[in-house]
């Protein structure tokens, strides 16, 4: 193939590259604005994510395989079609529930837009060459990676959320004419050519009922026969997984890999550390939203800095491993990460953007040194012709990781988010028995209409006590003759119903101040992740480069 047409070829896979880094981000952005246009909840609208998550991370190996037995110029471009399908139907569902079922799709045309695509681009240009394209590739995922929040957040602001689904069909359309045209077919002649289907579909039940579990928890009690019998399910799913990949030629998951101490250390500590990017790419958004009061593109523009702080600082690790060992790069890279997890904690309603920008960008330098040195590490000592399988299941274990962490933060948030809310509900009830300026009747009437209050209908609460007030005095009015009765109760409405705006006023702030403490409690599990991942750094260097 001449030049002319690799290059071209070439872009075409770069453009899939940077749709499939870029969608992540942008759609993280979108979260709280779908949900407030679906008017749902936290627990319904975070399986946008963890769908996308729980398909990548179950079919991220099978994909790879068919695109090695079948070719991965057409197994890529047969995924770049459900893509761009998935894409559309996200764009024009009109329920939350296809919405996701879209995302799931989605998930599955991306994981050979993360993976297959790269040996592809790589196979377009001579041996001598290729350092050059990975060098190129790695720049345009980093650039999308960049760009994908305060992208997301403009498109949001001067359009609709739907729009970050859509602006994927030209991209896709002109990849797909790109890839076709001006690539040649890829093989894997020396790959395993069978695809342990069993072993993915046991996988993926594990994760949804672990997932499913820890997610609706809250709605359903944890002791309730529902969830109980979901963790048993997936129990046992993890239990029978583990003598099938073993027993197995054809493995999702080499279990061998795992008595190599570096591998299996270092690609746990990988794990661990994606939390820092599920409070940073996922939570950080709601507050922004929700607390802040922060716009798309405002939350999409400060999101930008932790983009920044991980392309940084993973070109500054670079250089730190050749004069230390990677333990000592990841250890301080640790540490950084647990100051900005300190400074998160401790936010409130009125932290400035600059404020948030600082703690944003110190996330990023501390998370984006240790990402790519601890791949290289638990790859250092496995054999030549594993080298392949063990980066797929580093891929793998950070993806399961970041799938269950998000949904325990989710399950977190949730459960404090309604105390919160139960709180917030307890102080209004408290101010208005102790108030001076409603009698009894009126009491009595403005707590009857909280009973029914919730997180849905709080906007309208004014409104439906100022509609309960009046249908009371209607019927006062109609049941009485008495003159003086009707003028007082003329008199009177004024003082209660600024009592009712002031008071209200109040409230929404107390319950914004009882929801940052949600968000801030809720951040400091992460502390939990960490401290375990410092107590794994001495044992991620790979032995035979340090054997001294």
């Amino acid at each position: 193939m001449d030049n002319k047409k690799s290059y071209l070829g070439l872009v075409g896979l770069l453009l899939v590259g940077f749709i499939g880094n870029i969608d992540i981000s942008v759609v993280n952005i979108a979260l709280p604005s779908i949900e407030k246009y679906f008017n749902s909840d936290l627990n319904t609208v975070m399986w946008i994510t963890l769908i996308f998550a729980l398909v990548s991370t179950s079919t991220l190996i099978p994909i790879c395989k068919l695109g090695d037995m079948f070719g991965r110029k057409k197994v890529l471009l047969i995924c770049l079609i459900i893509f761009s399908i998935a894409s559309v139907i996200c764009a024009i569902s009109h329920s939350l529930s296809i919405l996701i079922l879209g995302r799931g799709l989605q998930a599955l045309g991306a994981s050979a837009l993360m993976t297959i695509s790269i040996p592809l681009a790589l196979d377009i240009f001579p041996k001598e060459k290729r350092n050059l394209i990975a060098g190129i590739w790695g720049a345009i995922c980093a650039l999308a990676i960049a760009v994908g929040p305060s992208l997301g957040g403009y498109i949001i602001q001067c359009s609709s959320w739907r729009y970050i689904f859509f602006i994927n069909i030209p991209i896709c359309l002109i990849s797909f004419i790109l890839i076709f045209s001006f690539t040649e077919e890829s093989f894997n002649q020396n790959g395993n050519k069978s695809i342990d289907f069993i072993g993915t579909i046991i996988l993926a039940a594990a994760l949804s009922t672990l997932t499913y579990s820890l997610t609706e928890g809250n709605n359903y009690g944890f002791t309730s026969k529902r969830i109980l019998a979901l963790f048993i399910l997936s129990a046992i799913c993890f239990i029978g997984f583990t003598p099938l990949e073993k027993a197995i030629s054809n493995p999702i998951i080499d279990f061998s890999l795992f008595k190599i101490r570096s591998f299996s250390i270092s690609s746990c500590t990988i794990g661990f550390l994606t939390i820092i990017s599920v409070i940073f790419s996922n939570f950080i958004n709601f507050f922004f939203n929700g607390i802040s009061n922060y716009t798309a593109s405002e939350s999409g523009n400060i999101i930008f800095f932790y983009a920044l702080g991980l392309m940084i600082s993973s070109i500054i690790a670079g250089k730190l491993t050749t004069k230390f060992k990677i333990s000592t790069v990841v250890f301080f890279s640790v540490i950084i990460c647990i100051i900005s997890i300190f400074l998160v904690t401790h936010v409130t309603p009125n932290t400035t953007k600059l404020n948030f920008i600082i703690i944003l960008f110190i996330a990023g330098l501390g998370s984006g040194a240790p990402s790519g040195q601890l791949v290289a590490s638990a790859l250092s000592d496995v054999p030549n012709e594993k080298s392949g399988l063990a980066s797929g299941l580093t891929n793998i274990i950070a993806k399961l990781f970041f799938l269950v962490l998000t949904a325990i933060m989710t399950c977190s948030l949730t459960y404090r988010e309604n105390i919160a809310f139960n709180n917030t509900k307890k102080y209004l009830i408290s101010n208005v028995s102790s108030s001076q300026v409603l009698d009894k009747k009126t009491k009595s009437i403005i707590k009857g209409s909280l009973v029914s209050l919730n997180e849905n209908n709080f906007s309208l609460i004014q409104k439906n006590i100022t509609l309960n007030l009046k249908k009371d005095a209607q019927t006062t009015i109609k049941n009485s003759s008495d003159t003086k009765t009707r003028e007082l109760l003329l008199q009177k409405t004024p003082y209660i119903n600024n009592y009712l705006t002031k008071t209200i006023k109040t409230t929404k702030v107390e319950l914004k101040k009882n929801y940052s403490n949600a968000f801030t409690t809720t951040f400091k599990l992460s502390f939990i992740f960490l401290v375990i991942s410092i107590l794994l750094c001495p044992f991620v260097n790979p032995s035979h480069k340090y054997s001294d």
